[in-house]
């Protein structure tokens, strides 16, 4: 899929908010089958980048990500607004604070005003250390 700095990437996960003003679009990662599963390790860090399809030039969204983990609030760690500007914006947040933890995450998008090509990708959304 071809993004709006004209590079092609192979692994991407495409999201468009709902068809409303101020729509969103949300779905979790967890564990297969079983949720808050996943165990966080000291030194982990919440890696994607994200952007617009190409041709996308109306498009505006708030990508956020939030982690749920045993015994704590659902927290978002990750709230930024990404226009058509022709970049890849990267999200990188350390996991350390919930180190032990068993958790989930959740992504989401949302409509900045109309959804008007709001054509989000999030490029290899993943845990690394």
């Amino acid at each position: 899929m071809t993004l709006e700095n004209n590079v092609v990437y192979d692994r991407v996960l495409e999201t468009h908010p709902e068809w409303v003003d101020n729509g969103y679009i949300a779905g979790t990662y967890a564990e297969m089958y079983n949720t808050l599963g996943y165990r966080v390790k000291a030194g982990e860090h919440f890696y994607a980048r994200c952007g617009l399809i190409k041709n996308a030039t109306a498009g505006k969204v708030r990508y956020k990500v939030m982690i749920r983990y045993e015994g704590g609030p659902n927290t978002w760690i990750f709230d930024g607004i990404k226009s058509y500007d022709g970049t890849i914006k990267t999200i990188d947040v350390d996991l350390t604070p919930y180190a032990g933890k068993k958790a989930d995450f959740i992504l989401q998008v949302s409509a900045e005003g109309t959804a008007s090509q709001d054509w989000a990708v999030w490029e290899q959304a993943r845990i690394i250390r």
